[in-house]
């Protein structure tokens, strides 16, 4: 059966935000996840540098495309690669995205 990941970026706790994506997901009838930012550590990137014996100093994950930072999201990552659908919800202040949901979408794996 299809799965939906929902993450929501939403800080606030039982927000409208997650009700909503629960409501969406609960609709497609398939299996799906529920994931808040909030409650996952993750780290920005810190361009770590090593010495590679062929192209001299690189960042890690151009090799392989995985950060060497042991955090949360490469749980969401893998999490986000199994899904058939994603449903990402944020809350919108001052009509921007809030900074973790901002965050989180600028280091999505290209």
């Amino acid at each position: 059966m299809p799965k939906v990941l929902g993450i929501s970026g939403s800080s606030v706790l039982n927000s409208v935000t997650d009700g909503l994506m629960k409501v969406v997901m609960e609709a497609t009838g398939f299996d799906w996840e529920f994931i808040k930012l909030v409650d996952c550590k993750i780290a920005p990137c810190r361009c770590c540098t090593i010495q590679h014996p062929e192209f001299g100093f690189i960042v890690p994950c151009q090799i392989d495309n995985e950060c060497i930072i042991k955090d949360d999201y490469k749980m969401i990552s893998d999490k986000m690669k199994t899904a058939d659908a994603i449903v990402l919800g944020t809350n919108a202040t001052f009509f921007h995205i809030n900074g973790q949901t901002s965050f989180f979408t600028f280091i999505f794996p290209t």
